[in-house]
């Protein structure tokens, strides 16, 4: 997204149980004296600022989120554009014909209820609840949060009873000391190995859904209240393996009613509105272990959309991880231990993560601190974005490469495409925008925090989607 795009608008729907925490945030960030902090917070919802800047907007909504708000951000309609005669669209060639189904019916209730999206990565894992009343949301979807942040990492330590002892970043900061006592990564292995990674995933389960009654009591996970959890799951996993991480999910205590593959969750998010007719949109959801390229076919109302074609590519955040982890080490130039190596390995993702946030936001230069060895007095690390962009050009080349490619898997060319839409955590990147517009010669719908889309999108499907 162009850094220099405006229009944003910020809305304050809600304070939560965080009144005090908000009125400071809003005294931070807009400088507002506490009467009128208070005011605002008062009498939510309430439009608290308009015509922004993307990095503004996010910033005013990162700090109120982070303070525990539920924050809507409305992004500005896109520029008309003169009326262009459109080729005609060829029929698709339909490789793979996903849908999202009904897991387990739950009794129906009237009045509101909660309603969970369930995005379990490799990577990082997400949950999101809305209030609905029948199918209507009484409140856009938010974030079970813990550290105030809307990601976990996947990640556990087993105590010898199987149970958590330490769970999400408290398990990943221990990974470099204990390698072999932290599961990572097990999101993707269940039903394929012999059942480690389905206990690891139980016990991270069990505490997400602890998190969840934490937040919003037991009637959020209680069925006969009128509690469901859409599930996401990867478009072309064989029936066996999605039966079984369903079946988890339901022993860690969520009320599962729905499987939805991840890309039509990402749609649902964008496109919510049901087209007149048959549409088709390209969603690329760049995670940490890959880039996943699927086409969605949207139909009318009552026809529920359908995933025709996936793909996976391995171009996921830890291939860029490796690259900065090696340019770390050559810039370091130390000895280091197989420890010092793993924390390292952290080093490179939070690194990654924070100077492309710099490079978007128009700085030149990202520095950063680092203790590695450990007990090391802290070293400088600067990197600029020429470094940067000369580091990542044979990686930029082979992702163009991949979405120039795509639409003929289905007999498509990029402009019979209705949508693209860019979803997941690598979808940060500050080309990532620029690429799929290169590629593609169209901009990408993205949302100001893509790693949230399918989460989101997924409690959206449950609340649509299920009978009332």
């Amino acid at each position: 997204m162009p850094a220099a795009q405006t229009g944003y608008n910020i809305t304050l729907v809600s304070a939560g149980p965080y009144r005090p925490r908000v009125i400071v945030a809003l005294r931070q960030v807009l400088g507002l004296n506490p009467s009128d902090a208070s005011a605002f917070v008062a009498s939510a919802p309430v439009l608290l600022a308009v015509e922004l800047s993307f990095e503004v907007a996010e910033r005013l909504r990162a700090a109120l989120v982070g303070a525990g708000a539920v924050v809507q951000v409305q992004a500005p309609a896109p520029s008309p554009t003169p009326a262009q005669a459109r080729p005609p669209k060829p029929e698709p060639q339909r490789n793979l014909s996903s849908l999202a189904r009904v897991h387990r019916e739950r009794p129906a209730r009237r009045g509101a209820r909660t309603i969970t999206g369930l995005a379990l990565g490799r990577g990082y894992s997400y949950l999101a609840y809305a209030r609905a009343d029948g199918r209507r949301l009484l409140a856009p979807p938010d974030f079970v949060r813990f550290d105030a942040r809307t990601m976990v990492p996947s990640a556990v330590k087993l105590s010898a009873g199987g149970s958590a002892d330490l769970f999400g970043q408290a398990a990943l900061g221990l990974w470099p000391q204990a390698p072999d006592e932290v599961s990572l990564g097990f999101a993707g292995e269940i039903g394929a190995d012999s059942g480690e990674a389905a206990q690891a995933a139980r016990s991270f389960l069990t505490m997400l859904c602890y998190r969840l009654v934490e937040v919003l009591g037991p009637g959020s996970v209680d069925s006969h209240e009128g509690a469901a959890t859409a599930l996401g799951v990867p478009p072309d996993w064989p029936e066996e393996r999605m039966q079984a991480l369903a079946e988890v999910v339901e022993q860690s205590g969520f009320p599962l009613a729905m499987l939805v593959p991840e890309p039509l969750a990402a749609a649902a998010f964008h496109l919510q509105k049901a087209p007149r007719d048959t549409e088709h949109a390209m969603v690329l959801d760049w995670g940490s272990q890959g880039l996943g390229i699927s086409f969605v076919e949207i139909r009318g109302e009552g026809s529920p959309p359908v995933v025709i074609d996936h793909t996976e590519l391995p171009l996921g955040g830890m291939w860029f991880d490796m690259m900065i982890e090696n340019w770390l080490l050559q810039h370091l130039q130390l000895e280091l231990s197989d420890e010092d190596h793993r924390a390292l390995a952290l080093l490179a993702r939070d690194f990654k993560e924070e100077a492309s946030r710099s490079f978007a936001e128009g700085r030149n230069e990202h520095v950063q601190y680092c203790v590695i060895p450990a007990g090391d007095p802290p070293t400088r690390i600067s990197m600029t974005r020429v470094e940067m962009d000369q580091l990542l050009t044979e990686a930029r080349k082979q992702l163009q490469d991949a979405l120039v490619e795509a639409p003929g898997r289905i007999g498509f060319r990029p402009v019979h495409l209705d949508h693209v839409i860019l979803a997941g955590g690598s979808a940060r990147w500050y080309f990532a925008g620029d690429a799929v517009r290169a590629a593609l010669d169209r901009p990408p719908i993205l949302a100001p925090n893509p790693e949230e889309t399918i989460a989101r999108g997924l409690a959206i499907c449950a609340v649509t989607q299920l009978k009332k």
